[in-house]
């Protein structure tokens, strides 16, 4: 597979503050080059519900700042992997959390950052970087 497919993704996992190793949320972030949007893909974990993935799309960096500071705690510890998806199709309403979640693979693993709290400035930069790194495919 040619390097020219790479996409970027974001995907950030809020962690229990009980057990780090506990996954409360997961969210998976990009940006829709063709739409000039933000996108998410994301899923609660509870070990009493079946909770249902969803996906949304912002225009502004700020708005899906607000959405996932209301989605995750902005207390808890998080995890940053930015992931290299070479198997992104060009709509990305083609694919779903499922997908995002089966390609989770270290082979495609860019950088991790553990225990990362969440903060508007650095969110802010990374989302920009999402947005300005990428390729023509």
């Amino acid at each position: 597979m040619s390097q020219t497919n790479s996409y970027l993704v974001l995907c950030i996992e809020e962690r229990s503050d009980s057990d780090y190793d506990q996954i409360d949320a997961r969210l998976f972030i990009a940006y829709d080059s063709e739409q000039e949007t933000y996108v998410v893909y994301g899923k609660s974990y509870s070990l009493a519900v079946d909770c249902q993935p969803y996906f949304f799309r912002a225009d502004r960096s700020c708005d899906m700042y607000k959405f996932v500071k209301f989605v995750l705690s902005k207390e808890s510890h998080c995890s940053y992997t930015l992931y290299n998806y070479n198997n992104m199709p060009y709509d990305l309403e083609e694919v779903d959390y499922y997908f995002m979640e089966e390609n989770m693979d270290i082979r495609y693993d860019i950088a991790t950052y553990d225990r990362v709290m969440l903060r508007k400035r650095d969110f802010r930069k990374t989302l920009k970087m999402l947005k300005n790194v990428y390729n023509f495919y």
